[in-house]
């Protein structure tokens, strides 16, 4: 099933985000991941910015959220191949 191109605001949801990006149901959502950014609204995983803090996409794993301490697996495996 394909995405919505817009935010129910009318705002455009950037092209690089995945096809499963839609608005969170738990606390699992953009604004809980490591690579998040809530000051300029930046995706750290697809390099975009005007991503909304309460969307989710499947990258998202319970190891990314900002509140358990964790990064990113991405993140993880970058440092850790170094």
């Amino acid at each position: 099933m394909k995405r919505n191109n817009f935010y129910p605001d009318g705002t455009f949801i950037p092209y690089q985000m995945p096809q499963d990006f839609r608005k969170s149901l738990n606390k699992e959502a953009c604004g809980n991941c490591g690579l998040y950014s809530n000051r300029r609204s930046f995706c750290g995983i697809y390099r975009t910015q005007g991503v909304k803090d309460i969307y989710v996409c499947n990258n998202g794993e319970k190891d990314s959220l900002k509140d358990n301490g964790r990064t990113c697996p991405l993140f993880s495996f970058i440092i850790t191949s170094i």
